[in-house]
């Protein structure tokens, strides 16, 4: 009971003291998530699947880096090839962490690719908020 207590206080004093970055944080992703999906729905009409996607991702990584170093985390440093050089890092752990979790929601609880796909867009955003805290923008 005692150490439930301590964690949900740490949570909430985190929470309470970087506010601004989570909200931040999170209407970035929202933004993120329709420009990827209005650039998809755009450039389907024109292009293979394969291309649209990867038309849609290219601009949708570069707003969100970009966002996330001068906004969320108000990064005003000179490290851009250090940042993106992690950033890269990130992105990487990200797709093989999803790749994992959609493979272990098929193959091991035999549910659909959106399951799985659902429960890693909860687990990745707290994921990479935290790469990106404290490795990708960290404050020295």
């Amino acid at each position: 009971m005692q150490l439930n207590f301590l964690l949900d206080n740490k949570i909430y004093f985190y929470v309470k003291t970087n506010f601004r970055e989570i909200l931040t944080f999170g209407i970035v992703g929202i933004l993120c998530f329709v420009i990827n999906i209005s650039l998809i729905w755009f450039f389907n009409h024109y292009f293979d699947y394969k291309i649209t996607v990867t038309l849609a991702y290219i601009p949708t990584v570069l707003f969100h880096f970009l966002c996330h170093k001068f906004i969320t985390y108000s990064d005003k440093t000179n490290k851009l090839k250090k940042n993106l050089f992690f950033y890269f890092i990130m992105l990487f752990i990200n797709y093989f962490l999803s790749l994992s979790i959609v493979s272990f929601t098929i193959n091991i609880l035999s549910l659909s690719i959106f399951y799985g796909a659902l429960f890693s867009n909860f687990i990745i955003p707290i994921f990479s908020y935290t790469f990106m805290k404290f490795i990708v923008f960290k404050k020295v």
